[in-house]
């Protein structure tokens, strides 16, 4: 991705200047296609996913584990569910090849516990 000083470079180039696109890619290096998109955009578009993530040997499973969270925030800190306690849980009460694999990757999505900036 681009810097934004770049953008704003390239687009005075071509639009102030009157270069044209393609002595605009030759001066600063870069491909015609990044010229095309910095004259549309005025900024870096940011990177936006298309889809969200599909995992559906899980989907049966995450309301389970979503219950098994929200349980885990009426108790005391140090009776809370730990990863590999919960991964055991659900071995022993729904074991699916696919939950064993998966497993990991959900728990990153789902966030066991909100995450506190401390400052000394």
């Amino acid at each position: 991705m681009y810097p934004v000083e770049l953008y704003l470079k390239v687009r005075q180039h071509c639009l102030t200047d009157g270069n044209s696109e393609r002595q605009t890619a030759k001066d600063f290096c870069i491909s015609r296609n990044s010229v095309r998109k910095m004259l549309v955009h005025p900024k870096p578009p940011g990177y936006q996913r298309k889809s969200s993530i599909s995992q559906p040997a899980l989907d049966s499973h995450k309301a389970f584990i979503d219950e098994i969270l929200e349980s885990d925030k009426q108790v005391h800190r140090k009776q809370r569910h730990t990863a590999k306690r919960l991964y055991d849980r659900l071995r022993s009460e729904r074991v699916t090849q696919a939950l064993i694999l998966l497993f990991a990757n959900t728990l990153q999505i789902t966030a066991l516990r909100p995450k506190k900036c401390t400052f000394l």
